[in-house]
Formats: structure tokens, sequence, C-alpha cells
């Protein structure tokens, strides 16, 4: 693959964190769990393959839905339903910061994805091509419909629904902008088409 989105926006993520919540009047609050760890045992649990990665894993995933539970006008913090997809955007942070806990990767990874959060539920669909599938929701097919007909490669309704014409528009799409043509919005093609998008708002 030529160009990765999870680098971009785990680059955004270290220009982009939030205000902190804290617990105490200094600013301290307990991580618990795989959180408190450094970035770095997330990477070597990676690179060993080891069994450890499902409890970082779980432990994101864990953290997100919390996020969606707390956090206003949110349905789901990040557009992206793989979390395979999400472990490597939170691997490509940790690389780049190995003392830093995991906690504090995941909420910076998690914060660079808030321009496209789903504000509201929607049905997720699994979309299949040439043997590969992702699965998106229709609100989040929506929203890259009006991005790809606004660079003028889509012309169709928006429906978010995956037919021939949302298929050769990606294409199109990840074809300028030098991504694998899957002809699916797999993460990359979703966040190199979103960000652009809300840098853009």
């Amino acid at each position: 693959m030529k160009g990765t989105s999870l680098g971009v926006a785990a680059a955004l993520a270290l220009m982009a964190t939030g205000p902190l919540q804290a617990a105490d009047d200094e600013g301290n609050y307990a991580i618990r769990g795989a959180g408190g760890f450094a970035c770095e045992r997330y990477v070597q649990a990676v690179e060993e393959q080891s069994d450890d990665v499902r409890q970082f894993v779980r432990w994101m995933e864990g953290y997100a839905s919390g996020l969606n539970r707390l956090q206003a006008d949110t349905f789901d913090v990040s557009p992206i339903l793989d979390p395979a997809a999400m472990a490597n955007l939170m691997l490509s942070i940790c690389r780049q910061n190995p003392e830093m806990a995991f906690e504090t990767a995941v909420a910076q990874g998690l914060n660079s994805l808030a321009p496209m959060r789903e504000r509201s539920e929607s049905r997720a669909d699994t979309l299949e091509h040439e043997g590969n599938a992702v699965m998106v929701r229709r609100e989040t097919m929506r929203r890259m419909q009006q991005a790809l007909a606004e660079l003028g490669h889509y012309t169709s309704s928006i429906d978010g629904l995956y037919g021939p014409g949302t298929r050769r528009a990606i294409i199109a799409f990840q074809e300028s902008a030098e991504l694998t043509p899957t002809g699916l919005p797999d993460p990359d093609t979703l966040l190199n088409l979103l960000l652009a998008r809300s840098a853009a708002e």
C-alpha cells in the first residue's frame, strides 16, 4: 500500500490532545488494567505475537465504549469498526512514543478521530468485493459518498448504500490518493477521505 491514513491519523493524534478530565485537584487519576502499561509493552506484545495483545485490544474497546456512553453528541467515537485497524492506529502512536501510557495513546488516537465520529445510530453493513470485506455503518457511507461527490468521483444518490457507482467512485479516489484500489471503504480509504473533508470544514 503506497499511502496509509492510519499514519496520518497517528500524526494528527499527537497534535490533537483534548482537555484532561482530571479526578483530583492536581490532575492525577488512576488508570486501571492494560491502559496503565507503557506503550513499549504493547509494541513488544504485537511484535512477539503474544496473547497479551488481546488484553490491550479489549481494554481499548472498553475505553471507546465508555466514551460512547459519556461523550455528548456521540453514538460511536470512531467510524472504524475493525478492531485490528484501531489496534494498528494505536501501534503507530505507541511506536513513536514508547514511554507513553497506553491509555494516553488510546485517548489521543480516538481524539484524532473525533471530527469523524458517528453522532447517531445507523445500520452496519458488511461490504464485499473481490474476496475482501469490511464492515461500515450506513451513516459513514453517506458521508463518504458526499465527500466523493464533492471531489467529482460520485454522481449518484447519497443513500449510504454500497452499489456499483459507489464502488467505482471509491476506486477512483483510491487511485488518486495512491491507495490500494480495493473498491471498498477500508480504514485507510475512509480516514484519507473523511480526515481531508473534516480538515476542510
